[in-house]
């Protein structure tokens, strides 16, 4: 296969933006899902990895409100995880407060303030 500009082959970065908003704009949920490291692919990280694929989710074409989303309620919702997924009364209360909005920043994500595991604050500076 010929590579270039306009046709830039498969597993490029540019083949799966591409692929993405397609998949998007044809309806497809997209979910964030990176965090998890993989092996022999530098800069990836359990948890970390996901504040990178939220922005290249909007770089492809999401909103940041659509790009937050596939990292929290739609994974819940796709999974069938119906104890999590959103603050409501009676569900595990995980949740993440942040400095700023990702809803209108996706870069926000990165200035976290607090992280609560089953309503209990969680102590960042133990391992």
């Amino acid at each position: 296969m010929h590579v270039s500009a306009t046709n830039p082959g498969t597993g490029t970065l540019r083949h799966a933006m591409d692929a993405t908003a397609a998949l998007r704009q044809a309806g497809v949920t997209i979910l964030a899902g990176s965090d998890a490291g993989y092996i022999g692919i530098p800069g990836t990280a359990h948890g970390v990895s996901v504040h990178g694929e939220l922005r290249l989710l909007v770089s492809a074409g999401l909103s940041h409100a659509q790009a937050w989303s596939a990292a929290t309620s739609l994974p819940a919702q796709r999974f069938g995880l119906t104890d999590r997924g959103e603050l409501r009364a009676g569900l595990q209360a995980d949740m993440i407060l942040i400095d700023g909005d990702p809803l209108t920043n996706i870069g926000d994500t990165l200035s976290i303030h607090t992280i609560w595991r089953r309503g209990q604050p969680l102590d960042r500076g133990r391992s």
